[in-house]
């Protein structure tokens, strides 16, 4: 890994840290959402919003239902219309997933798949379920869960290309070969060279064996040659 600067490490430092915030700015604000509740704090919730803040409903459920509110006295009254003492939830819970989070300089933005659990005062519910694991409103999708979902290191859904490490090994033709008027016999390979005497002739055994299988000639295998044995 490649070092890194101080000044790096405070910029990655301060990013987790706004990452973090707001993780427990959602939290709470879902929290202050919940019912029932010992008893309502609108200062707490009105801590939540900046004074310019703009709440808005988005997907086709939620944006003609709610649209686009400015403001943070707005939007409390808003929030206030259906929380205690409104008597308009009976029960009202959110379960909020982890979410993805970026932050770039004083602001961020973040995503989160959230599910609210309602029972209304007149005994209507809501419960929405998808039999595609998908959200109804947005279309969000998850595959079917099971173990290996919740497992930190599981190769399930990891890149093809690189399963997940990150990183591809591959060969360098350059370095395996860096002299191309070597023939493989005379020492074109450069890592055969230095291995002492006992695996030069185990090389040299394999090397005639793999020209007798292809009808290659070693004395003469170039470069061209030796970079099309890759693909065989």
């Amino acid at each position: 890994m490649a070092p890194i600067s101080t000044s790096e490490l405070a910029l990655r430092l301060t990013a987790l840290e706004a990452t973090g915030a707001v993780r427990r700015t959602m939290s709470r604000y879902m929290d202050l959402c919940d019912v029932p509740r010992a008893a309502f704090a609108p200062e707490a919730l009105a801590s939540l919003f900046s004074d310019n803040a703009i709440w808005e409903g988005t997907g086709p459920e939620y944006s003609g239902k709610f649209g686009r509110i400015e403001g943070k006295e707005a939007i409390l009254a808003m929030l206030c219309s259906y929380l205690p003492p409104s008597p308009h939830f009976r029960r009202n819970i959110h379960l909020l997933g982890e979410g993805h989070i970026t932050v770039a300089g004083e602001t961020a933005a973040g995503s989160w798949i959230m599910q609210q659990l309602s029972e209304y005062q007149d005994g209507d519910q809501d419960l929405v379920y998808s039999e595609h694991f998908a959200c109804v409103f947005d279309n969000i999708s998850l595959g079917e869960i099971e173990p290996r979902t919740f497992s930190f290191n599981s190769p399930h859904g990891a890149c093809p290309e690189c399963h997940g490490l990150g990183t591809i090994n591959e060969f360098d033709p350059e370095l395996i070969v860096n002299d191309e008027a070597l023939s493989l016999e005379n020492g074109a390979v450069e890592a055969w060279r230095k291995n002492g005497k006992r695996m030069n002739i185990f090389y040299s055994r394999i090397l005639r064996q793999f020209c007798r299988d292809f009808s290659c000639d070693s004395s003469s295998f170039r470069r061209s040659l030796f970079c099309c044995s890759q693909s065989l």
